[in-house]
């Protein structure tokens, strides 16, 4: 990324809602995500409605030199916000996971001052999103297992 260029971050609008649904759809962001499978238009936008009106979401999109380049997410539970960051799919490799990140964390401080504690879930196979937010001072917290049951396991 050119040093003098910078990530502005502006409101997601439904008119954007084409252009987020082939991004989310595409293979390099489904593959780094907690809802892989691809989904159909009609879901995508009842999705955005829904997200768009809710006043602890805030979605926002990245743009950098007039071009969108990415998405970035905040979801807000009291003093603590969940930042969830991707990259167009013809953005991804060129250095500006950082400058997203680092837009957004300043748009955070800047806007809302209550909150405290960001907090980001990364997939453990999504090695560099966890490098990107090592580097960029978060520190790793916790390890969730999961299993998936259906009355097939038996008591040993």
């Amino acid at each position: 990324m050119k040093e003098n260029n910078k990530i502005f971050l502006r409101n997601a609008k439904l008119s954007d809602a084409e252009k987020l649904y082939h991004w989310r759809n595409s293979d390099s962001v489904r593959k780094n995500s907690f809802s892989p499978n691809p989904i159909t238009y009609d879901e995508h936008l009842k999705w955005l409605k829904k997200a768009l009106k809710m006043p602890s979401r805030y979605i926002f999109i990245a743009t950098l030199s007039a071009e969108d380049i990415g998405v970035t997410r905040l979801d807000i539970t009291n003093n603590s916000a969940e930042i969830s960051i991707y990259l167009a799919p013809n953005k991804i490799s060129q250095g500006l996971g950082k400058p997203l990140l680092s837009a957004t964390i300043y748009w955070c401080e800047n806007n809302l001052p209550n909150i405290k504690k960001l907090t980001a879930k990364i997939l453990p196979e999504n090695k560099r999103s966890q490098k990107l937010f090592e580097k960029s001072g978060f520190t790793l917290q916790t390890l969730e297992y999961t299993k998936t049951i259906n009355g097939n396991n038996t008591y040993e």
